[in-house]
């Protein structure tokens, strides 16, 4: 039998550290898609695209992986100037 909580806590503390790592962490990409900073970074692609996804209908673009609010807002108000 498999105690619950061995198995809980590791997939809580997983989503947590995902989430953290898309809203906290930052990769940059030149527009070829090149990677311009270095090393891996753990940025869960579901959350990611989930945002960009919603935001994709107005013209929002993201360069960068990171996610912060200052990130969102910035995207937000170039595509709101390039109407």
């Amino acid at each position: 039998m498999i105690n619950p909580m061995v198995v809980e806590g590791p997939i809580a503390g997983g989503v947590v550290r995902g989430i953290g790592g898309v809203l906290c962490e930052s990769a940059v990409y030149h527009d070829a898609g090149n990677p311009l900073t270095g090393g891996p970074v753990a940025s869960p692609a579901a959350v990611f695209n989930a945002v960009a996804d919603a935001l994709a209908p107005p013209g929002v673009e993201f360069r960068s992986t990171r996610l912060g609010t200052r990130q969102v807002l910035d995207a937000l108000a170039a595509a709101a100037h390039s109407y």
